[in-house]
């Protein structure tokens, strides 16, 4: 491994719209019974006869799916708790750290009384004299009727058992953890080949990824068997599929649901990671690049209806369905990781791209609830999770919408033996222990292109700090703590500054931005448009006609779109959503070429001083469209891209 990450209670976000999305999210939290969480995992160990608990949560919980949220809460509490979380209280009185303290203890005492007594624990809906362990008999069997992607559940459950130790040192949660993970050995070491991909035709998260986690923790926790999580977890690396991605086949990956296909790699790359097998990183690689380069947004965000269309097929696909927040999740994991490994600029670009427009837009910062897709279709709107939860649907994404706002900051910096890496430029602060390094960053890039760096705590060691020029910066310059100022050029990725520092020594990142629009690959005439680090959407307003209808299963998204008082009901079901074209004011009637507008449109937007807001007339609308950060951009219809 080229650098490490720091620990999440090493960094601190300071900047002030980031902490309060935390603060409301750790509060949403609090809401949570975990009684209600653990109905059904205490209904399939036989243990609710004597608990006078009102059933489970609405929505997926209450559904073949139902559990998924505890591996979810699990994390995100754990996140928390090493995050700086830990005291706050929810609403039952408890704080986040005894609230995570309690449901390790019940899962105990389920995984102790399942009537097999063989490891497994599992809180789906079960009916009426269902065994517990039904859905994957039924896999099993080659028959899925009566289920519902059983073991991407179980990823969920034991992925987040994994993350309480590594981030809590709760030895309890990995014993349960190697438990439950034996279960899964002993399944699937009876399949045979053909029906190892008979049952990876059913979703199964990143169960490969989780296994291999389980492997490396349990190896290095002196645990006797730890192989045996190996074994389980070479049986969900998909090698037909990994090869397939790596020839360079092209439309490989059409019609495959992308939000099980992330997690497979997700789950490659931690196979290398976990046994360096050099070719799995290949494999990890080479998907990274297709989806990037021929699957993603300007977001960064992919897929339509969960789902991946043919490569380059981007601007057909636009529409209410677009851009699932688990893959959005799924894709920084694994982007972090092979920054991690590689130490290549390209990671850390693509991981500030999608961190700053994607994953900070996907939530309400008036509420703290997260979205399930990002509609790339102008005149729609974002629809988020209910605050309510009785209302409340417990959707993937509002699973990965938990642990999303609970770790905020972990990719900012990295480390190697003697190196300091800074990647993400927002307000913060990291603690480099073995170094007795405190640095502080202060900025606000809204404002100014201005980043100021200042040495709190030091011992005096000599070593680097290495500054990132971002791929969005016109220009970068660094004046360090003796006045100096150093120039880097386009070709540079980092800018390194090798000092014996001590506390009061400050440095300054200056950034210049440009506008920048960038088409679709199935659209030349298609534009978005970035602004430094800022992807920007146009206001469109709110309306009465906000309307909202269903896809999928309790998957709610805008029911129609406007386009300067154009309507068009956006009727399609789940995989039937693509395809539904363009209103009229979509294109906009402008004096200049489309061609020069594409390669300078700063000389035809008028920016607003000290802000990121940007005014474009077109003679087809009445008033100038008014462009701002889409991250910031919540309860009104917008529009990321046009025509012209």
């Amino acid at each position: 491994m080229l650098l490490q990450d720091f620990s999440l209670n090493d960094i601190e976000v300071l900047d002030s719209y980031s902490v309060g999305i935390s603060q409301k999210v750790v509060d949403f939290i609090g809401k949570y019974d975990p009684d209600r969480l653990l109905y059904n995992f205490r209904v399939a160990a036989g243990l609710n006869k004597s608990l006078n608990v009102f059933g489970p949560y609405p929505g997926w919980e209450n559904a073949k799916i139902g559990g998924h949220t505890m591996g979810h809460y699990l994390a995100a509490c754990a996140q928390g708790v090493s995050h700086g979380f830990a005291a706050c209280k929810g609403k039952d009185g408890r704080t986040l750290e005894e609230r995570l303290n309690y449901l390790i203890e019940e899962l105990d005492k389920c995984q102790k009384n399942y009537s097999k007594a063989n490891g497994f624990i599992f809180g789906a809906l079960l009916d009426d004299g269902e065994d517990a362990e039904c859905q994957f008999d039924r896999l099993d069997s080659g028959d899925p009727k009566n289920t519902w992607v059983p073991w991407y559940t179980m990823h969920k459950i034991l992925a987040g058992l994994v993350e309480v130790y590594k981030l809590t040192s709760n030895h309890k949660s990995l014993e349960i953890a190697q438990k439950l993970g034996e279960w899964v050995y002993n399944r699937v070491s009876k399949w045979s080949e053909i029906q190892k991909y008979k049952v990876l035709e059913t979703e199964y998260g990143g169960m490969n990824d989780c296994l291999y986690e389980l492997y490396k923790c349990s190896k290095e926790d002196g645990y006797k068997d730890f192989e045996h999580f190996a074994i389980a977890a070479h049986a969900f690396d998909e090698e037909k599929l990994f090869e397939e991605v790596f020839s360079g086949k092209k439309n490989c990956l059409n019609n495959r649901h992308a939000n099980t296909t992330i997690p497979k790699f997700i789950g490659a790359l931690n196979r290398y990671r976990a046994l360096g097998e050099e070719k799995y990183l290949e494999y990890a690689k080479a998907f990274w690049e297709l989806i990037i380069h021929h699957h993603s947004y300007i977001t960064g965000g992919n897929s339509e209806s969960e789902f991946f269309g043919p490569d380059d097929v981007l601007d057909y696909q636009r529409s209410n369905s677009n851009c699932e927040t688990c893959n959005t999740h799924n894709m920084l994991k694994f982007t972090r990781e092979l920054f991690k490994i590689t130490g290549e600029k390209k990671y850390a670009d693509y991981y500030d791209q999608t961190y700053q427009n994607a994953i900070l837009a996907s939530v309400n910062n008036e509420s703290g609830m997260t979205t399930y897709f990002q509609p790339m279709a102008t005149g729609c709107f974002k629809v988020y999770c209910n605050p309510d939860l009785e209302k409340n649907y417990f959707w993937c994404c509002t699973g990965t919408g938990l642990e999303n706002f609970t770790k905020l900051g972990d990719s900012f910096y990295f480390h190697n033996q003697n190196q300091l890496y800074v990647n993400i430029y927002q307000s913060s602060k990291v603690q480099w222990k073995e170094k007795g390094l405190v640095l502080y960053q202060s900025c606000d890039l809204e404002k100014a292109g201005q980043v100021c760096f200042e040495i709190k705590e030091a011992d005096g060691q000599e070593f680097e700090i290495l500054f990132r020029r971002p791929d969005w910066a016109a220009s970068f310059e660094i004046e360090d703590s003796k006045g100096q100022k150093i120039s880097v050029s386009e070709k540079q990725d980092y800018l390194g500054l090798k000092n014996k520092w001590k506390a009061g020594d400050k440095v300054t990142v200056n950034m210049t931005y440009k506008l920048k629009a960038f088409n679709l690959p199935d659209n030349s005439w298609v534009f978005g448009l970035k602004y430094g680090p800022y992807v920007l959407a146009a206001e469109l307003g709110k309306d009465e006609n906000m309307t909202l209808r269903q896809i999928g299963v309790n998957c709610d998204v805008a029911g129609n779109k406007i386009v300067n008082k154009q309507r068009q009901e956006l009727m399609g079901s789940y995989l039937n959503t693509r395809g539904i074209g363009t209103l009229k004011d979509e294109k906009l009637l402008v004096d200049f070429s489309a061609k020069d507008f594409m390669e300078n449109p700063g000389k035809y937007l008028e920016k607003e001083d000290n802000k990121v807001s940007f005014y474009l007339s077109a003679k087809n609308w009445p008033e100038k469209l008014h462009f701002m950060p889409y991250f910031k951009l919540h309860n009104q219809r917008y529009g990321i891209y046009w025509i012209i």
